[in-house]
């Protein structure tokens, strides 16, 4: 991402993504997608990487400036502001937690998405180097706009008795095939398709440890423990379908009034304060 690109231009270029999610929602719909040209803009103005720190290529911003970036683009439209939310949390993880060889290889990249479910349907045998992941996920939004995919994958102990690991594995999109299974009556948008790895490996460098699972290590990765501290004290799912559903609240409220807009982003503060 171009290191012209700040909290201010993305506000700056907010109307006119605004004015293009509105003007192709129905698009979106049809195809099941956003599509690609859409997301591109999308990428290029640093609109996926809004929590993510500057030094590492987003736009630092804060949960305050995430929830004012999303609110009004999910008014526009829901299926945009649920995947761009959603690509969000996924990148603000991947800083905060992956093993840093491949945190340094995505963000090193300006086009990098990622996507990912926790709803997995999958075999994944463990290897002395990585993982062989066969099998598919649901419901994994933005999957077509993503060049990583994957998901969640359980695994065993590895001390006799104790609880199974639980980790987010991905791999490049070119190794995984999107089913497209996603028509639904609405968010069709969304691209919430399936996403099958057929014995596709995952290095240990590229599994992070999930949710739930602190201090939890897998052989072979240097992970740190899930802190970023806006998914922690707000819910990974609440930021990621928060924005949308108020953003779609909003637009049944006469425009000059956004009581809706006023109390999340009040409560968001109240959240960022919190020591």
């Amino acid at each position: 991402m171009p290191h012209s690109q700040t909290m201010q231009t993305l506000h700056s270029a907010l109307p006119e993504l605004m004015a293009e999610a509105r003007a192709r929602a129905n698009e979106f719909e049809t195809e099941r997608q956003l599509a690609p040209d859409f997301v591109d803009r999308l990428k290029a103005c640093g609109a996926f990487r809004v929590l993510v720190p500057t030094a590492a290529g987003g736009l630092g911003g804060s949960l305050v400036e995430f929830l004012e970036f999303m609110m009004p683009l999910a008014e526009a439209d829901a299926s945009t502001g649920w995947v761009t939310a959603h690509a969000n949390i996924c990148a603000g993880l991947i800083y905060a937690s992956a093993e840093p060889r491949f945190r340094d290889e995505f963000f090193a990249d300006p086009q990098a998405c990622a996507a990912w479910s926790n709803l997995p349907r999958i075999q994944a045998r463990e290897q002395d180097d990585g993982l062989r992941i066969t099998g598919s996920w649901g419901f994994e939004s933005g999957c077509t706009a993503a060049t990583f995919v994957g998901g969640m994958a359980l695994l065993e102990s590895l001390a006799e008795g104790g609880a199974p690991r639980m980790v987010a594995a991905l791999a490049p999109v070119a190794e995984a095939r999107i089913e497209k299974t996603w028509d639904p009556v609405g968010l069709a948008g969304t691209g919430s398709h399936d996403v099958h790895f057929d014995d596709v490996y995952v290095p240990w460098s590229h599994l992070s440890v999930a949710v739930g699972n602190r201090g939890v290590r897998i052989p072979g990765g240097d992970l740190r423990a899930w802190h970023l501290v806006h998914y922690d004290r707000c819910g990974g799912h609440a930021s990621r379908t928060g924005p949308p559903g108020a953003g779609r609240g909003a637009r049944r409220v006469d425009g000059k009034d956004r009581p809706l807009h006023a109390a999340a982003t009040a409560g968001a503060s109240v959240h960022a304060a919190q020591p």
